[in-house]
């Protein structure tokens, strides 16, 4: 009989959802022929390749969907034939969904040190950890299913690490920066670059915050009130002339009233007293010298103000004291004093900036003929705004406490005096603990330090003629300043003020009956350090009378 019977043919394949291309299986009842063009088969949402024939009257082909959602495949009817030229029957429908994939990148950089940075989600692919190396990491992640994600950074506080941005360029992607979380939505085959810029500020902060301090505690010290006034007042003096001196640029000019005011280098000084200006009062007013008594009391105020620079900073600094005291006997004073600092340090990208305060008892002791003892204690505190990173600023408190103690000796060598020093002092100063804003905990820290100055001064008078005087004097000063180096960062100032240094310096003066003065000296300073400092000066004095 002959063959009517129209072949069938069933379509299969491996999986209902589908992420990409994919394999369909055509199986045909008996043996066909012309099923060999990509025209041959219906596509909804996708295209195919030209089918392939395979074992016995099976072929296959691949679908490559185009877009998220059904994809259908049939074959139409009267496609192929059987060996009796009958046209097949049209196949069943097979739908198949898509989902498409898209891909992930991660970038995160770490400046100021390498670390390894675990992300977690609820999406598999995207748990994973990312290593950086030379401070930066990048990892891609592909085939990441279209839709919504959340991915999040674990916290690396522990580590000394914060999160200090997360930039994403997805603008609809949403950012939680305190838990270092990103919310996103995923298109069909999209691409997501998203940016963790993670800051190592525990340790960075802390060299900061250290460099700062022994900065300046060195400046503290090295700034502290004059003893001359003291021990001027043990002598029987009023702890200065009744006049004042100002001086600049190498011109030093008399005036009337009790006020010294200098600038030298990069210092800025002034001082002045009670006692000077209650002389300065009774000369004003021509009163008879026996009716002037030096008071047992005296308030005095001098402050200083300087700046510097380093290889690695630069620096201001200012401090003012002001203290009263009281003459026990000609062989002793005590007293109370005040201080306030002002200090601000920067480099190329870091910031402090400090306001303190001490406050304590001093004392000054006559002993037999040739020499003082002078001593000093302080307690106080600071504020301080630290800017590390050029991104944010914060606040650390600390407690600081100092002591100072030294021998003056002054002694007449025939025609020569000679005022031989020793000198200790040692701050130690402690930053509370506190967490920045990205919340890493900045721990306490010490920085303690101190100095020894030795040295003399010595001067001599000769008369060069009926009115005029000669004085020559000189100075040696050597200063072994110590502490913790290894908290300092190598140029910068607080390193560079910790060794032995030494300076020098030789003048004379010139002065007349008139009380007119001209002064020629030069000294040379740094001794022992990277860099000899070379001075001189050429100082004119006038009385303003």
């Amino acid at each position: 009989p002959a063959d009517t019977v129209s072949p069938t043919v069933t379509l299969a394949t491996g999986a209902a959802i589908v992420n990409g291309p994919y394999v369909v299986t055509y199986t045909f009842s008996e043996q066909v022929s012309g099923f060999d063009n990509l025209n041959d088969i219906r596509v909804v949402n996708g295209t195919s390749s030209p089918p392939v024939a395979g074992v016995g009257n099976s072929f296959t082909s691949v679908i490559t969907p185009a877009n998220t959602g059904s994809v259908v495949v049939q074959v139409s009817a009267n496609t192929v034939t059987d060996n009796a030229s009958n046209g097949n029957i049209a196949s069943s429908e097979l739908t198949t969904s898509f989902i498409a994939r898209g891909t992930v990148t991660l970038v995160v950089n770490s400046a100021g040190t390498d670390t390894s940075v675990n992300f977690v989600s609820a999406t598999t692919s995207l748990n994973l950890n990312v290593v950086t190396r030379a401070e930066t990491g990048l990892t891609v992640i592909n085939d990441v299913d279209a839709g919504q994600h959340s991915i999040t950074q674990t916290d690396l506080s522990e580590n000394g690490i914060g999160t200090q941005a997360i930039t994403c360029d997805d603008p609809n992607a949403v950012v939680n920066l305190s838990t270092r979380t990103v919310q996103f939505n995923l298109p069909d085959g999209g691409h997501l670059i998203c940016t963790f810029d993670l800051l190592e500020t525990r340790d960075t902060t802390g060299k900061i915050i250290s460099n700062f301090l022994g900065a300046r505690n060195g400046l503290i010290l090295s700034h502290q009130p004059s003893r001359s006034r003291r021990i001027d007042r043990l002598r029987g003096g009023d702890g200065g002339p009744s006049t004042g001196t100002v001086s600049a640029f190498g011109f030093n000019v008399t005036n009337p009233v009790p006020f010294d005011a200098a600038l030298n280098g990069n210092v800025i000084s002034y001082s002045t007293s009670f006692n000077r200006l209650q002389k300065m009062h009774h000369a004003f007013n021509r009163l008879d010298d026996a009716f002037y008594k030096t008071s047992k009391w005296d308030f005095w105020a001098e402050g200083q103000f300087a700046f510097s620079d380093a290889a690695a900073e630069s620096g201001e600094f200012a401090i003012a004291h002001f203290g009263l005291d009281y003459l026990l006997s000609p062989q002793a004073l005590v007293g109370f004093s005040f201080q306030y600092d002002q200090t601000k340090f920067k480099d190329d990208v870091a910031q402090v900036n400090g306001q303190g305060w001490m406050i304590g008892p001093y004392g000054t002791i006559k002993l037999g003929q040739n020499f003082h003892f002078d001593a000093r204690a302080a307690w106080g505190q600071s504020r301080n705004d630290i800017n590390p990173f050029g991104t944010y600023t914060d606040t650390f408190d600390t407690s600081r406490w100092l002591i100072s103690a030294a021998l003056i000796g002054d002694f007449e060598v025939g025609y020569w005096n000679i005022t031989p020093g020793l000198e200790l002092s040692y701050i130690s100063e402690t930053q509370e603990a506190y967490s920045d804003s990205l919340n890493i905990g900045i721990p306490e820290r010490t920085v303690s330090q101190g100095e020894v100055r030795i040295g003399p001064k010595f001067s001599r008078n000769f008369e060069f003629s009926e009115d005029k005087t000669i004085s020559v004097f000189g100075s040696f000063e050597g200063v072994s300043a110590f502490g913790d180096g290894g908290q300092f960062t190598n140029g910068s100032i607080a390193a560079e003020t910790l060794g032995i240094t030494g300076s020098t310096r030789l003048g004379f003066d010139i002065t007349s009956t008139g009380g007119a003065k001209i002064s020629l000296s030069g000294g040379l300073g740094g001794i022992g350090s990277n860099a000899n400092i070379y001075s001189g000066a050429v100082k004119l004095s006038i009385p303003l009378q």
